[in-house]
Formats: structure tokens, C-alpha cells, sequence
């Protein structure tokens, strides 16, 4: 694992040796044998897709910048939606691993290289939109992330940040303490705390953010999420009698969560929360 609570909690990692953490786990999951997408993956990346069709309008051209290429190396290639609207794609990412599969995979032409969000290697007023999602939870202080995503905005951009929800209604933050605990899937993931909508509002407006608007993913609960890819690795192309039995579990679930979000009432308390927010025009 990247880092246990304890070794999070103790203080800031460098950037190099962060970088060799999260390019040990980034191999453990590329070994594992998680080819192809899982059903909790395809969900996810619909509910992120119907969330930015909601609040972003993407002009040919314009210049967007993702935090993280994890989901890119994986089945969750969320910049994907951007680079599909003409825009002009770049990511960073702290794992050289990352960054390298996370080329291979993208459809499009895509800028990526390997640095530390916390020092962005790019000109101040660089971008139209900064995206980032499920990324800030994980630097045990957000603060200068977030002054460097504002740095690197153009006046009037915009930055949609996403994170995990303290307030979730799946419980999720206790889940990860009992992965924590019980040392569940530690080849795979770090640990990861959470942020509620408030915390997130006021790190913005504290960056100097202006305009800042709330909202909510319902994703999968992250039990069933872990068992989905869990499921994928272990059993591969076999077990085909688990597949159809997880397919008959999960399939009236999306459905649901669907509806939920679309309802938009509960939203602040949905898995992850994300945020919409404008660098100031002058």
C-alpha cells in the first residue's frame, strides 16, 4: 500500500517517495488481472459523464487539465468525455507507472506527464478547467493543491473537484476505517479520509474561489464496489456463475442510484462530493 492511516497522519510525503509508493501499487493492479471493465466501473463512469453534461460546457479547443491518471490507466478514462468535445487534454500524475499506462490507454491525443500536484510545472492562467477527482483526499494538506489549481486557471475557469463525502449516506468513511483496520487490500489502495461539503466549500473559498456550487455522485457502496473488483481479479474469465449472479445484483442497484441522483434532494449526501467552482475574472 501507498501509505497506512498512520503513516498518512504522520505527515507529508516528498515527492519522490510518494512517487515510488503509488508506483508499487499502480504494478500490483496492473498484475492483477483486471482487464476489462467491471460493472461498478461502467456505472462510474456513466455517473461522472451524466455530472459534467449537468455543469460543464466544453468550447472546442479550450484547454482542460486532470489531477491524478489513475482512472485513466484503469476502465474509468473520465478525461475522455472532455477530449471527445474537442478540448485540448493534459493530466500530471505523481507515478511515472501511472502516467505510462495511462497513455496507452486514452483515446485521443492526450498531454500527460509526471509531477506533484502540489507544484504544478505549468504557467500561471494555463487552462480553462482543472478536474479532479477522488485525489485531494489523498495529501494529508489540500491547501496548496488547491492555491496551484487556481494559479494555473485562467480567469473565469473553472474547477470541478470531486472527494470523498464525510457525510456519505453509504457510510463509506466507515468502511475505509474497517479496511484500515483489518489491512483489507492493502496491494491495492491507501488509506483514504474524507472531507465533508462544508470542509470542501471552505478550501475553496479560502484558495479564493468565487461561485462555488455543490453537488453529488451516487456511486456504487464501497463494499460492493471492492467485491465487484475483487470478483474480477480473482475469478477472471472464470466463475461465470458468479458473474450472472453479481450482473442480477448489480443491475436494479445502478438503476436506483440513477434515479437518485437525478433527483438531485439528497445529493450532499451522496459517496462522493463534488464541487464547481470560478477563478475570479480580475
Amino acid at each position: 500500500m501507498a501509505y497506512s492511516k498512520r503513516e498518512f497522519l504522520g505527515g507529508e510525503f516528498g515527492s519522490q517517495e510518494l512517487s515510488g509508493r503509488w508506483d508499487k501499487i499502480a504494478r500490483n493492479i496492473l498484475d492483477a488481472g483486471w482487464e476489462r471493465p467491471t460493472v461498478t466501473d461502467k456505472h462510474f463512469s456513466e455517473v461522472i459523464s451524466n455530472f459534467l453534461n449537468r455543469w460543464i460546457a466544453v468550447k472546442c479547443g479550450c484547454r482542460v487539465l486532470k489531477l491524478d491518471l489513475f482512472n485513466e490507466m484503469t476502465h474509468t478514462p473520465h478525461l475522455e468525455w472532455f477530449s471527445d468535445r474537442n478540448a485540448q487534454t493534459f493530466g500530471i500524475d505523481i507515478s511515472k507507472v501511472v502516467v505510462l499506462n495511462a497513455k496507452k490507454k486514452f483515446r485521443g491525443t492526450p498531454f500527460f506527464i509526471n509531477g506533484d500536484i502540489r507544484e504544478l510545472p505549468f504557467k500561471d492562467d494555463s487552462f480553462d478547467i482543472v478536474f479532479s477527482i477522488g485525489t485531494l483526499e489523498h495529501l494529508r494538506t489540500q491547501e496548496n493543491a488547491v492555491f496551484e489549481v487556481r494559479r494555473v486557471l485562467k480567469h473565469g475557469g473553472t474547477a470541478v473537484i470531486g472527494v470523498n463525502n464525510r457525510n456519505s449516506m453509504w457510510l463509506s468513511p466507515v468502511l475505509w476505517e474497517t479496511v484500515e483496520f483489518l489491512g483489507i487490500c492493502r496491494r491495492y489502495c491507501s488509506y483514504e479520509p474524507s472531507l465533508s461539503p462544508k470542509d470542501l466549500e471552505i478550501l475553496l473559498t479560502k484558495a479564493g474561489f468565487t461561485d462555488i456550487r455543490l453537488d453529488g455522485t451516487y456511486l456504487y457502496p464501497k463494499i460492493l464496489r471492492l467485491f465487484d473488483v475483487w470478483s474480477e481479479i480473482k475469478c477472471n474469465n472464470r466463475a461465470t456463475i458468479l458473474k450472472k449472479a453479481k450482473m442480477a445484483v448489480y443491475s436494479p442497484t445502478t438503476k436506483f442510484f440513477e434515479a437518485l441522483e437525478s433527483w438531485g434532494g439528497v445529493n450532499l449526501f451522496a459517496d462522493m462530493i463534488m464541487a464547481i467552482a470560478k477563478k475570479p475574472l480580475a
